[in-house]
């Protein structure tokens, strides 16, 4: 009998994730899992903190003591060869990492600083998505200003940049669309940094005509209007940025970077224009928490 009655709820479970998988509509399945999501945050967001405290306690770092200080263990030849050659490799990332950071410093200068215009949210998952889009739960809701089509931003080590729009906003979460999103397109323009004689870097526009950049769902987008020739002319090349020059977002976003070119290929399917592949600086789907733009948009 328990056997029965477990076959009974496997599958009904079965039938309802078909259900929601190939019958319900979208908007259907986004308002159970914004609530879904919701309900299980509170005790998911202290339940990490819990186990993040515990691994510390049960497994703290030490400083590791070689006996370096020690003048009656001395180290020999081989090992301070060994030691010369790790600090050189760390000293060397640290310079990559602060170069880096003086990049993001000029960049943030040239677009502006639209943090006083945004609020920030956790993110609590995945879209709920049957369509394989690529998407966010939030915790912005309708009581936070948050509605249907304000830019989301994010921030990291890699700089600021677009992360998507708000695609449904509620009154217990908001879901985003990714730019990496089969659905998501945005008019834009490229840009990349070039050494001043003083030592600095400025973020310079690239002078193309306007392009219109798609995702693909699988991260990434692609711009497929821009002519192979112009490419040439220009010296587009892998590296540089792909910036918002969309006259429908807001005045405070333009410039703002939507991602990097990873590849640039003549089009097979378009012969005379480039095919053009364009990456977020950082894995969107792993976001921790993001900028709703609520005001000025």
């Amino acid at each position: 009998m328990r056997s029965l009655r477990f076959n009974h709820i496997f599958t009904a479970l079965l039938v309802l994730a078909g259900l929601c998988a190939f019958a319900l509509p979208v908007r259907v399945t986004d308002f159970v899992h914004v609530r879904v999501g919701i309900l299980f945050w509170p005790v998911a967001k202290p339940s990490g903190a819990i186990a993040s405290w515990a691994h510390g306690k049960l497994s703290p770092q030490h400083p590791f003591d070689d006996g370096a200080a020690d003048p009656m263990n001395p180290r020999s030849a081989d090992q301070l060869i060994t030691e010369n050659q790790e600090l050189r490799v760390q000293i060397a990332n640290m310079s990559g990492r602060l170069a880096q950071l003086e990049r993001v410093d000029h960049e943030l200068a040239a677009v502006g600083d639209v943090r006083d215009l945004c609020e920030r949210f956790s993110v609590i998952g995945g879209g709920a998505d049957v369509a394989q889009r690529e998407g966010l739960l939030i915790t912005g809701k309708t009581f936070d200003g948050v509605k249907a089509g304000q830019p989301v931003l994010f921030t990291g080590v890699n700089g600021a940049g677009v992360a998507g729009i708000i695609e449904r906003a509620q009154i217990g979460g908001a879901v985003v669309r990714l730019i990496t999103d089969d659905r998501f397109s945005v008019r834009a323009g490229f840009a990349r940094f070039v050494p001043n004689p003083n030592g600095t870097l400025e973020f310079v526009t690239i002078a193309t005509h306007q392009v219109l950049a798609r995702g693909d769902g699988r991260g990434a987008m692609w711009i497929h209007n821009l002519e192979w020739n112009l490419v040439n002319e220009v010296g587009l090349r892998p590296d540089d940025w792909v910036i918002v020059t969309d006259p429908d977002w807001s005045k405070q976003l333009q410039r703002y970077r939507v991602g990097k070119i990873t590849s640039i290929e003549q089009w097979s399917k378009g012969p005379g224009y480039a095919e053009i592949k364009v990456e977020p600086p950082q894995n969107l789907l792993l976001l921790r928490d993001v900028l709703v733009m609520t005001k000025g948009s």
